[in-house]
């Protein structure tokens, strides 16, 4: 009778102690899934106040054009907004994707399908984003004939702003 009660207790410590084992690493991932949930929309939340920051900015150089432009009656004008200097003052290699990249690998164990699929548009756009503001800066730095250099690049900013409002637009709530 003693031998089946140590038996018994013998296999019952070892259930409690897998059942313990299975509680901690439960515990351990979940946490490590909201830190991760948590870096990660804190670098979406920059990257969106950023680029809401330059979307404002240029509007309100826009709008300040639009309600200063004047034609100076000699084929030139004069106004005192300029967007195309506003983005130009602004540099988006300050934008981050760092926790996107670095916990790529483990984003399956913090969000759920629709949470990544939301971040990668997200992230496909910013990228989208960056990309038009190099070619803005490129037409920027190649000198032209005013003619044809303004034109092109209030072209370029346009596609600019267009690619804010879309990754603005795809921010994902995590």
């Amino acid at each position: 009778m003693e031998l089946i009660s140590t038996l018994i207790g013998v296999i019952v410590g070892f259930v409690l102690a897998a059942l313990w084992e299975y509680m901690k690493d439960t515990r351990k991932e979940k946490k490590e899934g909201q830190g991760i949930r948590t870096i990660l929309s804190q670098e979406i939340m920059y990257n969106v106040k950023f680029l809401t920051e330059v979307r404002d900015n240029i509007r309100s150089e826009e709008a300040k054009y639009k309600t200063t432009y004047k034609p100076d009656g000699q084929g030139g004008s004069t106004s005192e907004g300029n967007p195309i200097k506003v983005l130009a003052s602004y540099h988006f290699s300050v934008l981050s994707q760092r926790a996107w990249e670095v916990h790529m690998q483990l984003l399956s164990s913090a969000l759920s399908v629709k949470e990544i699929e939301t971040a990668f548009l997200f992230y496909s756009n910013l990228n989208s984003a960056v990309a038009a503001q190099a070619k803005f800066h490129q037409s920027l730095d190649s000198p032209k004939d005013p003619a044809t250099y303004l034109p092109l690049a209030y072209q370029r900013l346009t596609d600019v702003i267009k690619r804010i409002e879309a990754t603005v637009q795809s921010y994902p709530k995590l």
